[in-house]
C-alpha cells in the first residue's frame, strides 16, 4: 500500500512504552512514516515511561503534554480517550480498539463524536455488538489507518 503524501500531524496515545511487540511494531512504523516524509510530523504520548530498544526519530512526550497537540491524535485504550476528552485542544481523536479493552459499558459510553478503527473484521463485529455503533473502520497497521483518518 502506497500512501499518497499529505499534510498532517499525527499523534498516537499509548498507556506504556515498554517494549512489547505491539509498540516495537508502532515505533518502527512511526519511524518509517518520519523517514519517508509520509506526514509533517509524528507525536507518541505516554503515561508511563519503560525501556524501549527502538530508537525512536520522532516526539516522545508524557501525555499531560496532549493539551498542546494540534492534528490527529490516534488514543488506545478508553481510559486515555476519556483523558483527551478533558482536554481543551485542536486534536482530532480516533479510538482504535484493543480486545483488551472489553468494557462493555465504556464502548457504549463513548461519544459517538469519536471515531472507533478496528484492528479486526470480528473486533468491529463485537464493537458493532455491544455498543451498536459502526466502527469507522478496519485497519490493523499504521499506514492503513492513515488510510482511513
Amino acid at each position: 500500500m502506497v500512501l499518497r503524501r499529505t499534510i498532517m500531524n499525527i499523534g498516537f496515545y499509548v498507556d506504556s512504552l515498554e517494549g512489547t511487540p505491539e509498540t516495537i511494531e508502532l515505533y518502527k512504523s512511526l519511524n518509517k512514516l518520519v523517514e519517508n516524509k509520509t506526514v509533517d510530523d509524528v507525536s507518541l504520548f505516554y503515561n508511563k515511561v519503560n525501556f524501549n530498544p527502538e530508537q525512536p526519530k520522532f516526539g516522545v512526550f508524557n501525555s499531560t503534554e496532549t493539551w498542546c497537540f494540534t492534528g490527529t491524535l490516534i488514543v488506545t485504550t478508553i481510559e486515555n480517550v476519556k483523558k483527551v476528552q478533558s482536554i481543551v485542544n485542536k486534536a482530532k481523536v480516533v479510538y482504535l480498539y484493543d480486545k483488551r479493552d472489553r468494557n462493555v459499558f465504556d464502548l457504549i459510553s463513548l461519544s459517538g463524536d469519536i471515531p472507533v478503527i478496528a484492528k479486526t473484521k470480528e473486533d468491529a463485529e463485537y464493537i458493532y455488538r455491544v455498543s451498536g455503533k459502526p466502527v469507522r473502520s478496519v485497519a490493523a497497521s499504521v499506514e492503513e489507518i492513515l488510510e482511513v483518518i
